[in-house]
């Protein structure tokens, strides 16, 4: 998806392709409509079902 340039004591990094950084540039340029009226009726079942699934970070040797 990108190339490194060197640059003197710096490297620079281009995209391969120039449409993805217009594409880049359109997804942050992105808004997202969001009623704030409005609610889920399930969303505390989700999220609760949600931590369940997310993998937690071990510290140490395995």
């Amino acid at each position: 998806m990108w190339f490194r340039v060197p640059d003197g004591h710096r490297t620079r990094y281009e995209f391969a392709d120039e449409r993805l950084g217009h594409a880049l540039e359109h997804l942050l340029a992105a808004v997202v409509a969001v009623e704030s009226d409005q609610t889920c009726p399930d969303a505390a079942a989700k999220t609760a079902a949600d931590d369940r699934d997310i993998p937690r970070a071990v510290s140490g040797p395995p």
